[in-house]
């Protein structure tokens, strides 16, 4: 950036509304996700067309393939929603695109306190007076 250019500012209302509708285009993607994925799930017919038992699978597989290693990178915002906080988590080895809207309480309960914490103490929230 050149010197003496002006560097545009957002307002929190625009920056809000810019976090509202990124939360949203990613709740719609994870909705369409999940529609396509029931799809696939449904069983093929049997080859012998009859209503026997299919081939046998192990559920402990299932949970093992989707359960993935997610790690907080870092805790880029923080709001108020109702009466507890949200973060907004940049997620390690994903896209900006990926990133997400947690409840404190479900990051402490996956072992981030220390990152939630960090956070806090690096930006204290803003007290409103009435």
């Amino acid at each position: 950036m050149a010197d003496g250019e002006e560097v545009p500012v957002r307002s929190d209302e625009e920056s809000m509304k810019e976090d509202e509708e990124q939360q949203q285009a990613m709740e719609d993607e994870g909705e369409q996700e999940e529609q396509g994925a029931g799809r696939e799930a449904e069983a093929p017919a049997s080859p012998a067309g009859d209503d026997g038992p299919g081939p046998v699978e192990d559920e402990d597989d299932d949970e093992e393939e989707e359960e993935e290693d997610y790690q907080v990178e870092t805790v880029l915002k923080r709001r108020r929603k109702g009466d507890t906080f949200v973060y907004l988590i940049k997620w390690e080895n994903f896209e900006d695109s990926d990133n997400t809207w947690e409840t404190r309480e479900d990051l402490v309960a996956d072992g981030f306190e220390a990152k939630v914490d960090e956070y806090d103490r690096e930006h204290p929230p803003r007290r409103r007076y009435t």
